[in-house]
């Protein structure tokens, strides 16, 4: 089995995804574990969509799953068994800080987001990247109704840029990996053992994995979240010297005074 832990994808441009301009300003929220990962190791965590909280990630809306099944039991299993080789990283693009993802990723300690842009993204992967055959995308998420939109049936790869309509204050761009290496590999394995390639599929697939990048090109600053006490702002600011992080330490905006009169 090929190793997953760690990948360098090449990056590629793709009709399905809708890439924002090179200036976009993103922001990614985390805690402070997260935030420590990414430096240490280095890298952006990939989660699996299909394990996502949100059952309908990466699903197909009711239109094409008719579509699909329509073309027979087989072409459906494939279809689905795309899901399962997908990864994501998720941004939100928004020129400020957004409060109610503040509070959907911070902890009790406080946590951590870091601004970037989709420049900075692309900037940061390794550029030696693709030896493995993986190819990663960045695109808008749409948001839509699932009960009445329809979704194209030309590519496997467009439930991963649809989410629900209430999800729809996110603004997410979206950092996806389709492992071609893990698909590959549980065809070869099927075929030698007489078994559906999904089914080996199934049995492959890590919750993750990381994806190489250079934290000075990814990150242009990190702000810590508000009301963090000060012990942190210091622990972030030190973290980031230990690293040898360029980028500034600063406190969330949304911490600073209003301007009140007295009386």
């Amino acid at each position: 089995m090929p190793s997953v832990e760690r990948l360098a994808p090449s990056y590629n441009v793709h009709p399905v995804f809708d890439e924002p301009p090179s200036d976009t300003v993103l922001w990614r929220y985390m805690d402070l574990s997260r935030f420590l990962a990414l430096l240490e190791r280095r890298a952006l965590y990939m989660s699996a969509v299909s394990r996502f909280s949100d059952p309908f990630e990466g699903t197909m809306t009711h239109a094409l799953r008719a579509q699909v099944e329509a073309r027979g039991k087989n072409h459906a299993r494939e279809w689905a068994s795309w899901r399962i080789a997908t990864y994501v990283n998720c941004w939100n693009q928004d020129i400020e800080e957004s409060v109610a993802l503040w509070s959907m990723y911070s902890t009790s300690h406080g946590g951590v987001a870091i601004r970037s842009s989709v420049g900075a993204i692309k900037s940061a992967l390794d550029p030696n990247g693709g030896s493995r055959g993986n190819e990663l995308y960045i695109g808008r998420v749409r948001y839509v109704d699932f009960d009445t939109v329809t979704m194209p049936e030309d590519n496997t790869l467009w439930p991963v840029v649809h989410k629900r309509l209430p999800y729809r204050f996110e603004q997410e761009i979206r950092v996806v990996m389709w492992a071609r290496t893990l698909v590959w590999y549980a065809q070869g394995e099927a075929e030698s053992a007489g078994r559906e390639w999904p089914d080996v599929l199934r049995k492959l697939v890590p919750p993750g994995f990381d994806v190489a990048i250079e934290p000075n090109a990814l990150v242009q600053a990190v702000v810590v979240a508000p009301d963090a006490p000060d012990w942190l702002l210091e622990l972030v600011r030190a973290l980031a010297a230990r690293y040898g992080l360029a980028a500034s330490v600063e406190r969330s905006r949304l911490d600073a005074p209003p301007a009140l009169l007295d009386g």
